[in-house]
């Protein structure tokens, strides 16, 4: 179940208190306080707001301000608000919703009013943040198929067992479930960069000559570029993924030469996931190798080309790892 942030902004701390009171027994709600503009606007920068309840009379900066203020920004345009107020004349109401208000509370309010509007526009957001997802979800399945027949030149399951290896490690790794969900469906964007390399080069058997090799290392750069300017999280972290899962955990990889923590999380998972992948499955310039000789590889990379910590969950785990091959296989 995730996590609702609520932002509760008022001057007066009984207000706050009296409205935390009612809402802090749902368990999927996180409350979080401001108590002016600056507080608001730190607040919805620092995190991801889910709702505001913002009152009318704060100083120096009146409630109606900071709403048309937050629907101005690109980033907080979409969060609904909730006018909560002692103001209760129809001028003060309509000013609400002109404000960008999607719901307008009167002081002294129902306590199960005010969870039942909260509960509402709770289910709205979450709504649309599904359907926003499933439209995602749609285009990543297509860019992904697109990128991986360019890249080999047949579809193949490469980009869902990269993708149910990943998830799994992010799993074993305990990251928040957002994050567990992020790489799962980003995941298979890795080598969407591949887009702009010779087929030729791509579909080579013998070695690659330096001059090849270097056009192949373009391709995390463009993916990246392909995604970086997206406001959208799940295409943020497809740009993450395809910028940095060829980099090393010593510093040996590319594009960046990054290393260690320097390499997001994201990057450290899927660059596993995907060389275990391309080990144990046949490719033009290869034969696939066995799943032991696979797993010995990749722990004898472990602190040089990947992770420790997260060879040693793979290794440890592998049983696990061994059953997404044969169901893909």
């Amino acid at each position: 179940m995730r996590e609702f942030k609520i932002l509760i902004v008022d001057d007066n701390l009984d207000n706050i208190r009296v409205i935390t009171n009612i809402l802090k027994t749902n368990p999927k709600y996180n409350l979080l306080y401001a108590t002016n503009a600056q507080e608001t606007f730190e607040r919805t920068k620092e995190y991801r707001i889910d709702l505001i309840l913002l009152d009318i009379i704060i100083f120096p900066i009146d409630g109606y301000n900071i709403a048309r203020t937050l629907k101005k920004d690109p980033n907080t345009k979409e969060i609904p608000i909730i006018f909560v107020s002692a103001k209760s004349d129809n001028e003060s109401i309509l000013e609400g919703f002109l404000s960008g208000g999607a719901d307008y509370i009167s002081r002294p309010f129902n306590p199960f009013e005010l969870e039942a509007r909260v509960d509402n526009q709770i289910h709205i957001r979450a709504a649309q943040e599904e359907k926003i997802m499933s439209i995602e979800r749609e285009t990543i399945d297509i860019i992904a198929t697109l990128g991986e027949e360019k890249s080999i030149g047949t579809s193949s399951k490469h980009i869902q067992r990269v993708a149910q290896y990943a998830t799994l490690l992010a799993r074993l790794s305990k990251l928040p479930q957002k994050q567990i969900n992020e790489i799962g469906l980003a995941a298979p964007l890795h080598d969407i960069g591949k887009i702009v390399i010779d087929r030729k080069i791509l579909n080579k058997q013998d070695k690659l000559s330096d001059e090849e090799f270097n056009k192949i290392k373009v391709h995390p750069t463009v993916g990246y570029e392909i995604f970086k300017d997206s406001p959208r999280d799940l295409f943020q972290a497809a740009s993450i993924i395809a910028h940095e899962h060829h980099e090393a955990f010593d510093g040996g990889g590319y594009p960046k030469g990054i290393k260690g923590n320097a390499i997001h999380i994201y990057g450290r998972i899927v660059a596993i996931a995907d060389v275990f992948d391309v080990l144990t499955t046949k490719r033009v310039y290869k034969e696939a190798w066995s799943l032991e000789k696979a797993k010995e590889y990749i722990e004898l990379e472990s602190g040089g080309k990947f992770d420790p910590d997260l060879v040693e969950i793979f290794i440890n785990h592998f049983d696990d790892f061994e059953k997404i091959y044969k169901h893909y296989k």
